[in-house]
């Protein structure tokens, strides 16, 4: 029997892959985790983020009763 370097379950000899997260074992351990997405990608959604909001403050503005 073997152990999961990522989840500590416990495993069969030969399996190549764990059964409980699905990760693939290797013989060096385990592998340095992938970004989830590239940083621009990350970029991209902010600055939609931010116009989005910038938009949505402008209609709330422009709705608001004029004071006198």
């Amino acid at each position: 029997m073997k152990t999961c370097p990522f989840c500590a379950e416990e495993l069969q000899d030969a399996a190549a892959t764990c059964t409980r997260c699905r990760r693939e074992l290797t013989a060096s351990g385990p592998s340095q985790p992938t970004a989830s997405s590239p940083p621009f990608t990350q970029s991209i959604a902010l600055v939609v983020a931010l116009v989005l909001a910038a938009v949505i403050l402008v209609l709330f503005l422009l709705a608001a009763p004029a004071a006198n």
